[in-house]
């Protein structure tokens, strides 16, 4: 099944971390804005947050509690791997080859074509890769990768938690005699630049998803819909409240949290059938990762045709939206030629042997066709 309320946050979180980087640009039309709608525009980066813990929740589902067979773990880890690594792939070697090429370093070229940090600093990007974005996809594979591993033990929940627990919190004791949830922290024991992505605690949300996964898997059959209203406009609340009210870029308890939140009142809205999610916003969700990858090269390379001038808030506007039109315009193109041939090769993968899961009675996996 697909979750259409998730691929509504993932395209609008993709909108979110486009919305961020534009605002280098449009820091004039910004600043001219009331308070909400300029805040709007400088927090976008909570779009990160946001996807780490839609995936968790998707990856978790997926593999563990979706009713029917689940492929084997070397078969969920290569068509996680077709869904993301090739489209980055291009998108970074073409990047690379728009920019003085004499300038490329391969160490690093490298580093970002395997999912490797940059360097051992700079917590939690740990130096940028060629393109930019890809920090935070050192973290999807990683979280891949780890995940499915542990596939090959079992398929529980608590074997993943326990992983992350020793990596999240034995691990940074064992090398530099602290732990922290501050994903901004740097370990000062660790030269790694694995073992600092392994530790960072951003990890935590991919974390929360997964454990939104097994309670969706529990939810009653029936709930009355006065509570799941409830249950939504709380956890809006919630998001909208730290969203405005707390400052710092990164945070596991004032980000990752109010995102989980925010999964968990649309997911119970849909199970319970409270909302119907309109077909733009589905669309954009189908295209929520193209959108990822293939807006720096919008904003790169029309950076000079920008108005900054003071007053000209009239002209910004124009161009701000003329922008977001050729964002969704290549990442239209990148989705259909590059991004949707690659997911129908993915598909065809089989190898292994599936299982079967077997929802618990009464349970939503036992449930929902």
């Amino acid at each position: 099944m697909k979750f259409q309320s998730l691929q509504m946050l993932r395209g609008i979180a993709a909108m979110w971390v486009v919305a961020y980087h534009m605002q280098d640009h449009f820091d004039p039309l910004a600043t001219a804005l009331p308070f909400s709608a300029s805040d709007l525009l400088r927090k976008g980066y909570i779009g990160v947050d946001l996807f780490f813990v839609i995936s968790g929740f998707v990856i978790a589902w997926t593999a563990l509690y979706k009713p029917g067979p689940h492929d084997a773990p070397i078969q969920f880890l290569l068509r996680r791997l077709v869904r993301v690594a090739p489209p980055y792939w291009v998108a970074t070697l073409y990047f690379a080859m728009l920019r003085d090429l004499r300038s490329i370093e391969l160490e690093p070229l490298l580093r970002s074509l395997f999912f490797i940090p940059i360097e051992p600093n700079h917590a939690p990007f740990y130096g940028y890769p060629t393109l930019l974005i890809g920090w935070s996809l050192n973290y999807e594979i990683y979280f891949y990768l780890s995940f499915s591993i542990l596939l090959c033990l079992g398929r529980r929940l608590s074997l993943q938690i326990a992983y992350f627990t020793l990596t999240l919190i034995i691990l940074p004791f064992a090398f530099s005699g602290g732990v922290s949830i501050n994903p901004e922290h740097l370990y000062q024991g660790i030269s790694s630049t694995y073992i600092l992505l392994a530790t960072n605690p951003i990890i935590l949300e991919f974390v929360f998803g997964m454990i939104l996964a097994r309670l969706y898997g529990i939810l009653p059959e029936t709930l009355s819909r006065s509570c799941a209203w409830l249950a939504l406009l709380a956890s809006i609340a919630l998001f909208t409240a730290a969203f405005f009210l707390y400052e710092p870029r990164m945070s596991i308890i004032f980000r990752g949290l109010p995102c989980a939140a925010l999964v968990a009142g649309f997911i119970v809205a849909e199970r319970y059938r409270l909302l119907s999610i309109p077909r733009p916003l589905s669309c954009l969700g189908e295209i929520s990762y193209s959108i990822y990858l293939t807006h720096p090269f919008i904003l790169v390379y029309s950076g000079s045709i920008y108005a900054t001038t003071v007053g000209q808030n009239y002209a910004q506007i124009a161009q701000y939206l003329l922008t977001l039109a050729a964002v969704l315009g290549l990442a239209q193109f990148f989705y259909k030629y590059v991004e949707h041939p690659i997911l129908e090769q993915g598909k065809r993968i089989r190898l292994g042997h599936c299982h079967t899961a077997q929802p618990a009675e009464n349970s939503t996996a036992s449930r929902v066709k």
